[in-house]
């Protein structure tokens, strides 16, 4: 039984769990404070799904946890654009991440929305701190939806050019 504060509700609408004064940047919300590992668990009735962060003083760290096989899905302007699953593939772009399940390693899958035909349907962009593009791996559609090609890319003087592309002849 605890015989001090341990919720606050203040004015204003914030809520403060161990937190005797929660205060935020800009507008409301629900700060937890704790000593130690600090977490917000978002469980369902059933507790098939759940959910959590954590604030991890241990590993200096923020976690995000998943349970019972229950994918990360990232939705935002409420379409889904992102998913891990736990066997840790990531897609972007799509619904379902196809490929081998039987593969433990990582897998990242990406996908566009289009005809299927001749369009570039995925790249991968390095760059630096100064947000210049410096080379690409592109992956594109050549005339059918089964006939693909890669193309990778360099730059000089921050203008990127095709340096090397493989089709489906190698």
């Amino acid at each position: 039984q605890h015989t001090s504060e341990v919720v606050r509700i203040d004015g204003s609408g914030n809520v403060g769990i161990g937190a005797t004064s929660p205060t935020f940047g800009s507008g409301n919300g629900l700060e937890i404070e704790k000593a130690g590992v600090t977490t917000l668990r978002l469980e369902n009735t059933s507790a098939s799904n759940s959910f959590e962060i954590q604030a991890d003083t241990t590993s200096n760290g923020i976690k995000f946890h998943g349970y019972n096989d229950a994918p990360f899905v990232f939705s935002p302007n409420a379409t889904e654009r992102m998913r891990v699953l736990s066997n840790g593939r990531i897609g972007i772009g799509i619904f379902h991440i196809k490929g081998d399940t039987s593969d433990n390693g990582g897998e990242l899958f990406l996908q566009v929305n289009n005809n299927n035909t001749t369009d570039n349907i995925g790249a991968i962009n390095f760059g630096n701190n100064s947000n210049t593009r410096l080379s690409k791996i592109l992956a594109g559609t050549s005339g059918n939806p089964t006939s693909s090609y890669l193309t990778f890319s360099t730059s000089d003087t921050g203008t990127q050019s095709e340096a090397m592309r493989i089709d489906k002849d190698g």
